[in-house]
């Protein structure tokens, strides 16, 4: 058995993330509303093609993909990222701003990925998922609160422990996974749309950027201790036991 999952950070937003909420909320009820030979079937009229893209056919599906998935996994996993990162972003650039923001980086994520199609194959296949989008919001969030704590729930056979790992370290590991699949082109063998995610995280980072200079570029890294302004909540990160239970 093992598991890791990121599962809260230190810094929750200091007023209700109403767009993050929003944006969590109708991911789940599109998915719940669609199950199994229906959500197939929502799949094939919604998601992006980018074939039909580039001959400027269902335009409405550089959006519409972006609210489907595949699975509960796959829902769950984008879902828990967005909610993890969209509260602090939100917080920091404000309601309509960071719903602007969602939606930039959403279609950057995209382009990104017909281009790749262009260059590489797979102009026929389609695309599903708000991983590109939730990508831009990592970026954001890593320019901003680099030095910022996540949590980690570690689950290997019986050994269960919790503790924080720095966002720069979990994202930079994440971001260099992603190059390294561009590097090695195991993309092309995959069922992940890399060059979405590495869209969508380019696009976070270059929006936030003027943010950032504004703010104060280092010296706001150094105001803040690279982590939100908020107050960071006092967490107990001392390891889970597991009791033990004798055979008689």
């Amino acid at each position: 058995m093992f598991v890791v999952l990121p599962i809260r950070d230190h810094n929750p937003s200091t007023r209700v993330p109403f767009i993050n909420y929003f944006l969590l909320g109708l991911n789940v009820l599109i998915y719940l509303l669609n199950d199994g030979a229906v959500i197939y079937e929502y799949q094939l009229e919604y998601a992006l093609y980018p074939i039909e893209i580039i001959n400027f056919n269902r335009l409405e599906t550089l959006i519409t993909s972006s609210f489907l998935h595949s699975d509960w996994k796959h829902l769950f996993f984008n879902m828990l990222v967005l909610y993890l990162f969209g509260d602090n972003l939100e917080d920091e650039l404000g309601h309509f701003r960071y719903l602007r923001f969602y939606f930039y980086c959403m279609i950057c994520a995209v382009l990104l990925h017909i281009f790749s199609c262009f260059i590489f194959g797979g102009l026929h296949i389609p695309l599903i998922g708000a991983s590109g989008a939730i990508s831009g919001i990592i970026g954001g969030y890593l320019l901003l609160y680099p030095k910022a704590k996540i949590d980690f729930f570690f689950w290997i056979i019986i050994f269960i422990r919790v503790f924080p790992l720095s966002a720069w370290f979990v994202l930079g590991v994440w971001v260099s996974l992603e190059l390294w699949d561009v590097y090695t082109g195991s993309f092309l063998t995959s069922n992940v749309a890399t060059f979405a995610h590495l869209g969508g995280f380019f696009c976070g980072l270059l929006l936030i950027f003027p943010l950032w200079l504004k703010l104060g570029g280092v010296n706001f890294w150094q105001q803040t201790n690279g982590q939100p302004k908020n107050p960071e909540t006092q967490i107990d990160n001392r390891p889970i036991k597991i009791p033990i239970i004798r055979k008689r």
